[in-house]
């Protein structure tokens, strides 16, 4: 994701601006000076459906304390409208889905913005078909950080 130095558009010039004015429907991006950066989504739930749009929220993001600072974690779940032999249930945000599980677990590092995937359920069929289609995007459990 970069450092806090490198993460953003740069607003280089006056078109930037207001463009980005515009898009976000903000004053701010115009009172930004030159050579400074704009990160237009910053809050995880924004982040997630951005990255991996074929995952549903599956809670509000919370903090974690670690040892260099505060980690934003957020529970995803993989879906399927339709699954045999199981009954309708509905999840704010998604549509009238038969199967949901708890299987991925993005993590957001609060100063930096750097975003991770983790599989915590090697057990699921809907994700391992995800993780073929998107290699290296979800990364295995194992390589989360302990302190998570």
């Amino acid at each position: 994701a970069g450092s806090p130095q490198t993460r953003g558009v740069a607003m280089n010039s006056v078109v930037q601006r207001v463009l980005w004015s515009w898009r976000l429907r903000s004053l701010v991006p115009l009172w930004l000076e030159n050579e400074k950066r704009l990160v237009p989504r910053t809050n995880p739930s924004e982040v997630a459906p951005a990255i991996a749009p074929f995952l549903t929220l599956g809670s509000e993001p919370y903090p974690v304390r670690t040892k260099s600072g505060i980690v934003w974690m957020l529970d995803l779940l993989t879906t399927a409208e339709h699954f045999p032999g199981s009954l309708s249930t509905h999840i704010e945000g998604a549509t009238q889905l038969e199967a949901a599980r708890d299987s991925v677990k993005m993590c957001m590092d609060a100063q930096s913005g750097e975003i991770a995937f983790y599989a915590v359920r090697d057990d699921d069929a809907f994700l391992q078909v995800w993780q073929r289609a998107f290699p290296g995007l979800i990364r295995p459990a194992s390589r989360m950080p302990d302190e998570l």
